[in-house]
């Protein structure tokens, strides 16, 4: 009798935990490519147009830019999860 499996536990809070847990690392990686995502594209981009212009502007302007299109995918996604975890 002392081999016999344990039945899994069947605590709803320890799954509520999990899906929170799951919830704040889908949103970790979210975040993290709303943020670098645009940086790389618009920083290269700006280095592109820079080296064919002969200027440094472009690659200032590109990180600007990536910046401003991050903020508002973040402001985006945090009013989603907040709509989402009140209507749990």
């Amino acid at each position: 009798m002392e081999n016999l499996p344990q039945k899994p536990s069947t605590d709803p809070s320890k799954d509520k935990q999990k899906v929170v847990g799951l919830m704040l690392f889908e949103a970790g990686i979210e975040f993290a490519v709303i943020i670098a995502l645009p940086l790389i594209v618009f920083t290269l981009l700006g280095k592109w147009l820079d080296t064919k212009h002969n200027t440094h502007a472009y690659v200032i302007v590109g990180i600007l830019l990536a910046l401003s299109i991050s903020v508002a995918g973040i402001t985006k996604k945090i009013k989603d999860y907040q709509r989402i975890l009140k209507s749990k």
